[in-house]
């Protein structure tokens, strides 16, 4: 018989404004790394860290989203591996995704899983939201405008949303097979721009 393929450290595409641009792994019975928490810092995600969610008030907007979760053998210490997501998208990116595919790794050590994480960037920065950050009637105070104005800045680099495409092979021939969670699947990350009212620090 042949031999089983084995895992491959995790290959990274590289940086986008200072984030990950995409990751793809091949992961057969266990990860080939030992992932670690989102620990990665910078001045723009420090910025961007202190919006904080309106229905909490306490936890942050956004977290530092792992292209390959740490359950798969993602590191976050790395930016290469992070990019920020809100608390929501990466709920349904654990719970859509990663989650099911560790259970299936862990389920079918006999096959290999083909698994590629690109964040899709490209927002616009939103100029009447500044516009009335500077206005006489604008909400916030005047202490607070910089940041405001530098968190809203700084938005234009966060992802639209995270494409993950899984392939589920033989892990002797490399061959297709036949799989539910095989496929190309999309995790949207919208983020409340309307006004100056969805901005709490």
């Amino acid at each position: 018989g042949g031999s089983l393929r084995q895992s491959t450290t995790p290959i990274f595409a590289g940086l986008q404004h200072g984030y990950g641009r995409g990751m793809r792994v091949e992961i057969v019975n266990q990860p080939a790394t030992t992932g670690t928490d989102a620990s990665a810092t910078s001045a723009a995600w420090t910025t961007l860290v202190r919006r904080k969610e309106m229905r909490t008030g306490g936890r942050s907007y956004f977290i530092r989203g792992h292209l390959l979760s740490q359950f798969l053998g993602g590191s976050g210490q790395v930016w290469d591996n992070l990019t920020p997501l809100t608390q929501m998208a990466n709920q349904e990116h654990e719970t859509r995704i990663e989650n099911p595919l560790k259970q299936r790794v862990e389920r079918n050590a006999d096959h290999a899983f083909i698994y590629v994480v690109t964040p899709a960037y490209g927002r616009n920065i939103p100029l009447e939201v500044i516009n009335q950050l500077h206005q006489p009637s604008s909400p916030v105070d005047a202490a607070n405008r910089p940041l405001i104005e530098a968190i809203l800045r700084g938005e234009q680099y966060v992802p639209t949303s995270l494409v993950c495409t899984i392939r589920e092979v033989d892990a002797m021939t490399g061959e297709e097979l036949p799989s539910d969670i095989s496929g190309t699947h999309t995790v949207q990350n919208p983020i409340q721009q309307q006004t100056l009212t969805d901005y709490i620090i």
